[in-house]
């Protein structure tokens, strides 16, 4: 199980989360809720001379996300063999493959044969998605149910996602978190199922799009060479775990992704594009870039509350170090059960609650979160509010557990 110790009232709190996760997502499309056979969802707002564009963009997506679909039920052989540019082999790899998004839309494809429902299913699966996986992160490394489930409203409802609902292959990051919790546990419990784990959740996510792969290899190579970094004494048993998800991962991105290099060497395609990367005056206010004000300001809110919290924790922690021993003990009373406790912490409480924070990690330096995916990294500071360990609904992982 992800969360150790879940009682019944937790598993309630989780399934209320995701049925609200799944009724913000029957909102997010509401205008095609009752007429998902016929209308399919576009932009409210486009750059001048940009709709035809669009419009061509949004039947091919439908298109190829339905006949996605319908190949991996039918002929899942043929999956790359695809209509564009026919009859050149494999000719699905001179263009988006959409596999991720044919992968979500194969259950509707099979129960309707409608490529326009299929489209619109596959885009309510994402904000969904989205959700709950972000949920599930924020829940495992905080504790914190509430700020769980603001984290996985405000990464469903990023600005990206909500403003291009024509492309959900740039917009499906909704792997990346539980591939972060996994990666997570592979050094915390030191589990095979979790190696499986990872590689499923980033074989997932390479599915998407190769857009999205670069997001995904910053943040993943960023916190696993801290998770290196902190368990760098318990390597010899975490290494064949890490091996097994490696491995796996590289086997499938090689059967994934090799046909593409292999036509880009036949027809030099793919090659000497335009960069796209996003200026910074794009993420002020009134730009296409920028991720909302509600996002913004809870991110504000949240990296001030740390680092307010954590200077006040120093400063109760020399205190508490400089007083006598037996001064101390008449001042705070016992740590176990005094009030004074909670708000003047012992010496060793600091450890407890950044494990309570971050599980296994309650000796690490209290430092800012580096994220390099945008709408992951402006969600990820307003839910790193440190819970009282008194509340939390699930208990806290501590160094030494095994799993």
């Amino acid at each position: 199980m992800i969360f150790s110790r879940v009682s019944r009232v937790g598993v309630a709190q989780h399934g209320l989360a995701t049925l609200a996760y799944l009724a913000l997502a029957l909102w997010c499309v509401r205008p095609v809720l009752f007429s998902a056979g016929t209308d399919e969802l576009i932009p409210a707002r486009m750059w001048p001379g940009t709709v035809s564009i669009m419009a061509e963009d949004q039947r091919m997506v439908t298109w190829l996300v339905a006949r996605n679909a319908r190949v991996m039920l039918q002929h899942p052989a043929q999956l790359l063999e695809g209509e564009q540019c026919h009859p050149l082999p494999r000719s699905i790899t001179f263009g988006e493959h959409m596999f991720g998004a044919g992968l979500l839309g194969a259950v509707p494809f099979a129960a309707t044969r409608d490529p326009i429902l299929t489209a619109n299913a596959v885009a309510a699966l994402g904000f969904w998605i989205a959700g709950v996986a972000m949920y599930a992160l924020a829940a495992y490394w905080t504790r914190n149910l509430t700020a769980a489930f603001i984290a996985g409203v405000l990464f469903a409802l990023s600005p990206s996602r909500l403003a291009d609902p024509v492309h959900p292959y740039l917009t499906a990051t909704y792997w990346i978190p539980p591939a972060l919790l996994f990666l997570h546990r592979v050094f915390l419990k030191r589990s095979w199922l979790d190696a499986l784990a990872l590689s499923l959740f980033v074989c997932l996510q390479l599915l998407e799009s190769f857009y999205l792969v670069l997001s995904l290899t910053i943040l993943g190579s960023v916190y696993g060479v801290y998770l290196i970094v902190r368990y760098r004494r318990e390597l010899r048993t975490i290494a064949p775990k890490l091996l097994l998800a490696g491995t796996s991962t590289a086997l499938f991105a090689w059967m994934l992704l090799g046909p593409y290099l292999s036509t880009r060497a036949t027809w030099g395609n793919l090659a000497d594009r335009k960069t796209f990367l996003v200026n910074l005056g794009d993420y002020f206010p009134g730009r296409f870039a920028y991720q909302g004000t509600v996002l913004v300001f809870l991110a504000v809110v949240g990296v001030a509350d740390r680092l307010r919290r954590a200077r006040r924790e120093r400063g109760r922690l020399r205190s508490s170090m400089d007083l006598p021993r037996r001064r101390s003990r008449r001042l705070l009373g016992d740590p176990a059960s005094s009030t004074a406790a909670r708000y003047w912490p012992a010496p060793s409480r600091p450890r407890r609650a950044r494990g309570a924070v971050r599980p296994g990690l309650g000796r690490a330096p209290r430092g800012g979160c580096s994220a390099c995916g945008v709408s992951f990294g402006s969600v990820f500071p307003s839910w790193i509010r440190r819970p009282r360990a008194r509340r939390a609904p699930l208990a806290p992982h501590r160094m030494g557990d095994r799993g």
